[in-house]
């Protein structure tokens, strides 16, 4: 039995639940066959749904005025297109693609009253994206506090993170709580600053500049950063050639130090909660 696979025992053991999370997302890497999923965070209204349809080329997830994303939804490249709704309790079941916002949206699956865990949507056009497995997440900050907890259980499962900021609220400590939370488990964070078409080229140096130095400051050290707007494919462009094909030329070694970093965070961090629990039965 190996160091991963003791911890597991002892958790089911001395019934540990706050931990389920991390050790599902050390079962889903090795179980993934080098698939990196590259998971988008950011506050409600940050533009991730629309983010998200516009690069992978076709609308499938629901987007609105008010808050809407409610549930976790993957996609990746598949044979032939098709969803797969995943629910609590492990069964599952197909839908039309035009149907996921039935189970997506706060609207149509208020506080997730139908018990949906995750929706798994296949696309065949993703073909040139093996590699990745995208992933939308509930916004959070907004007056639905599960969305916040569904997405915050999703931070151990990054693989690239994508934080995702509006260019014309450029920053905010809610920001700033995402990326403490993801920094821990993965080492390629970028942050896409969406709604670029609000400004001009000096501007947008502007929130460049205000950002790079913001973070800094605050992390010490310097991240990634791209500007996106849904009306222009000039920054679709940009992202495919600045952030997804250099990941795509070295995703062996990628992958690899997303391991390393997922299983030394796990090493550490279930430590201090073990000691506790078996100590306090």
């Amino acid at each position: 039995m190996d160091g991963f696979d003791y911890i597991k025992s002892l958790c089911a053991i001395h019934n540990i639940p706050a931990l389920n999370r991390q050790i599902q997302a050390i079962d889903d890497m090795q179980a993934q066959n080098q698939v990196i999923d590259m998971v988008v965070f950011g506050q409600f209204k940050a533009g991730k749904s629309s983010f998200l349809n516009h690069l992978v080329g076709k609308d499938i997830l629901p987007v609105g005025v008010i808050p809407v994303t409610a549930i976790i939804t993957r996609i990746q490249y598949g044979p032939r297109e098709k969803a797969l709704i995943i629910q609590t309790d492990g069964t599952f079941f197909e839908t039309a693609l035009d149907q996921v916002g039935e189970y997506i949206t706060e609207k149509n699956n208020p506080n997730n009253q139908k018990r949906i865990e995750r929706i798994e949507i296949e696309l065949p056009s993703l073909e040139s994206f093996r590699e990745f497995r995208f992933v939308d997440t509930p916004g959070l900050g907004s007056v639905f506090k599960h969305n916040t907890a569904t997405t915050q259980d999703w931070f151990c499962h990054s693989g690239v993170a994508l934080i995702l900021i509006a260019s014309n609220a450029p920053l905010s400590e809610n920001d700033m709580d995402i990326i403490r939370s993801v920094i821990t488990f993965t080492p390629e964070i970028r942050i896409i600053m969406t709604k670029a078409d609000l400004y001009n080229d000096e501007q947008l140096e502007e929130i460049r500049q205000f950002l790079s130095e913001s973070l800094a400051h605050t992390f010490s050290q310097n991240f990634n950063l791209h500007f996106y707007s849904i009306y222009r494919s000039v920054y679709r462009e940009q992202i495919m050639e600045q952030m997804i094909q250099p990941i795509q030329s070295k995703r062996d070694r990628t992958f690899h130090a997303f391991w390393s970093i997922k299983s030394i965070r796990w090493r550490r961090a279930p430590s201090d909660t073990l000691k506790w629990r078996i100590s306090h039965p």
